[in-house]
This record gives C-alpha cells, structure tokens and sequence, in this order.
C-alpha cells in the first residue's frame, strides 16, 4: 500500500502526508468497474497512487477507495484536514471511474 510523504529541503526531514486508512484500498474490495478500471489502467499499487496539486489553493486532491479526497496543505497538523470530499455511494447515478480524477 503506497503513502505520501513530503520531504523538507531545509531541515531534511521526511514526513508522512497521507496514508490510507486500516483495511482501506484492498483489492478484494474493489468493486467490479473499479478492478476492471484499474487493470486497463494497470494500476499494481493500491493506497495513494496518484494525486494533484489544486491550481489556485495549496489543496491535495487524492482518488483513494473509489471516492476523492482534500487535504489543506502539507505542514504538519495538515492531516486533521483530510475528508472526504466526494463520495460515489452518495451519487449512485453518476458511478465511478473518470469522474473521480484528481486532475
């Protein structure tokens, strides 16, 4: 499972920035359109496997569990603001795949 992390030119350090949640991103839970979107995609790697900077704010977008994700930045204490900020269960007519691109 792949995590984000960022890495501080001045002081050295590294630190993780988002990680998925306990028991999130397994592919036996992936639905059938999911693990058929990921094959034709070949996506190996389950967890943060891409992400995008917004254009006009300091925001992380990630699609992570078929739904997208916001995160205010990425100082330290920036994971509390990590939420959901789309969820396809709620919208069952729009369904899953392009539509939840970060980019």
């Amino acid at each position: 499972t792949r995590q984000l992390y960022v890495y501080d030119r001045e002081t050295g350090s590294t630190s993780l920035v988002i990680a998925p949640r306990e028991g999130s991103g397994e592919e036996k839970s992936f639905s059938k359109e999911e693990a058929l979107r990921r094959e034709r995609a070949r996506i190996m790697s389950t967890g943060v496997t891409e992400y995008s900077w917004a254009k006009n704010a300091c925001r992380l977008l990630v699609p992570m569990d078929g739904a997208l994700f916001v995160q205010d930045g990425v100082a330290e204490g920036s994971a509390d603001s990590f939420r959901r900020l789309f969820d396809p269960d709620a919208f069952p007519e729009v369904g899953t795949g392009p539509l939840l691109d970060a980019k």
